[in-house]
Parts: structure tokens; C-alpha cells; sequence
């Protein structure tokens, strides 16, 4: 906006000059008498060819005649010095909006612990330990479960095993601090009763971290020729793996 209004500044500087130099074409001017005693000359007029002849004569100061180059002078540079300075504004105040934005630091994102699991931006959710599954199916809950859960934070796995109704399963699958998901793999290992002769097959999970109920919540899926079903799956947080006591030899 500075910019346009210097840009108008000096447009109008400019038409002033221009305005004040131009000369009519319908006019003749008759060569200049100089009155060497009082310090002025007479440019006498006198209408075009197509007009009745007159006489006359306007009288201009010499001393005056070089005001309106001047003028001009001082309007350009006054133009360019505001100019100028509106650009140097606008870089300074562009400068100081580019160091103070979040792009130029580090991306605001979740980030893993390689030490210890934990996603800097807020509580560690994914802990190694014991932990609680529940699936819905036949429209009823079954579970709690307990299973056993090991979180790699260098690698964004985690292994697993536990026990339900059905029989010893293995957790095995994959998880993402930045979108707070667990996609794994549940698979049965051993089963309790002779229904597991239709059972041979990978269930599918996929949780996500609801804060409201502190716990990863999703659904379960099994897609096969046999079988097609799915439906809820909720996994919570109980205890840690007690530590390791390593005895001297």
C-alpha cells in the first residue's frame, strides 16, 4: 500500500512539471523582446492561422522560470527516499516474521524415546507390560484377557502372547506415535475345545488411543473363504513387566 501511495506521489510530480512546460500548438510565439532595464520579457501572442490577429502580450520573471524544474527535482527524490524506505521497512518486517515462524524450527510432531518408548508430546501410552483385550462378538463382550505386550521403540513393533476363551494367541503387528495406532496380528497358537478345527486363521486388529477412556480402541476383522466377521476390540494398560534381577554367577 506505501508503495502505491509513493508511486502515485511521483506520477503526480511528474503531470505537474509536464503540465506547467506544455506549450498550446494554436499559438505563436513571437520572438522574445527583453526589457533589459526592468528584468522581464514580452512574448507576444496572437491567434492561429484560422483566428483574427490580436495583440497582446504576457509577461513571465526570468528570475521565477527555473522554479518548476526544481520542484520536479525535489518531488523525484523525495518519491525515491519514501520509496526506498517502504522497501526497507517491508523486508525488515518480513525478515522479523520469517525468524518468528514455527517453519523455520523443528516440525511439531510426536516423537519416539528410543530409550525408553515415550512420545515426547505426551505420556508414554505405548508400555511394555501387562495388558488387558476384550473383543465384542455374537452380541456379547468376552473378556478380560490378559496378555503380555513388549513395545520396540527402535523398530515400532511389538510381540506379544495371552490366553482367552478360544486359546494361547500371539500378538504381532506394528504402531505409530504419530497417528497413535496399533494395527496387529492375532493368531492362535493352541485352542481349548475342537471348534478351533475352524478357527486356523489370522484375526486382523486395529486400534486407536482414545484419551477419554485411556485406552486403544478399534475393531477386529477376519476376512477369509470360511469365515467373514468384525466387530469391536478394546486393549488397556494394567502393569509393567517386573524388572529383571540379573544374579551373579
Amino acid at each position: 500500500m506505501h508503495l502505491v501511495c509513493c508511486g502515485l506521489l511521483l506520477v503526480i510530480c511528474l503531470g505537474i512539471a509536464a503540465d506547467d512546460e506544455r506549450i498550446d500548438i494554436n499559438h505563436e510565439i513571437h520572438p522574445i523582446i527583453p526589457n533589459l532595464n526592468s528584468g522581464t520579457f514580452n512574448i507576444h501572442e496572437s491567434e492561429g492561422l484560422y483566428g483574427v490577429g490580436s495583440s497582446g502580450g504576457t509577461n513571465y520573471n526570468i528570475s521565477n522560470s527555473t522554479e518548476y524544474p526544481w520542484f520536479l527535482l525535489a518531488c523525484t527524490l523525495l518519491s525515491i527516499v519514501m520509496l526506498m524506505s517502504m522497501v526497507v521497512v517491508a523486508i525488515y518486517v518480513q525478515a522479523r516474521k520469517d525468524r518468528r515462524s514455527p517453519s523455520n524450527g523443528l516440525p511439531a510432531r510426536n516423537v519416539a524415546n528410543l530409550a525408553y518408548g515415550q512420545n515426547i508430546l505426551g505420556p508414554n501410552i505405548f508400555k511394555s507390560g501387562f495388558w488387558e483385550s476384550r473383543y465384542f462378538q455374537d452380541e456379547t463382550w468376552h473378556g478380560p484377557y490378559q496378555l503380555s505386550l513388549l513395545f520396540n521403540p527402535i523398530r515400532l513393533i511389538l510381540t506379544g502372547l495371552g490366553m482367552d476363551d478360544v486359546g494361547k494367541f500371539t500378538f504381532a503387528g506394528t504402531y505409530s506415535n504419530e497417528t497413535r495406532q496399533i494395527d496387529v496380528k492375532k493368531e492362535y497358537s493352541e485352542y481349548l475345545d475342537n471348534r478351533s478345527e475352524n478357527l486356523d486363521y489370522p484375526t486382523t486388529i486395529q486400534l486407536m488411543w482414545n484419551p477419554q477412556t485411556d485406552q486403544f480402541e478399534g475393531k477386529w476383522s477376519v476376512q477369509t473363504d470360511e469365515y467373514n466377521g468384525e466387530d469391536l476390540f478394546d486393549l488397556k494398560f494394567k502393569r509393567s513387566h517386573p524388572p529383571v534381577i540379573h544374579a551373579e554367577v
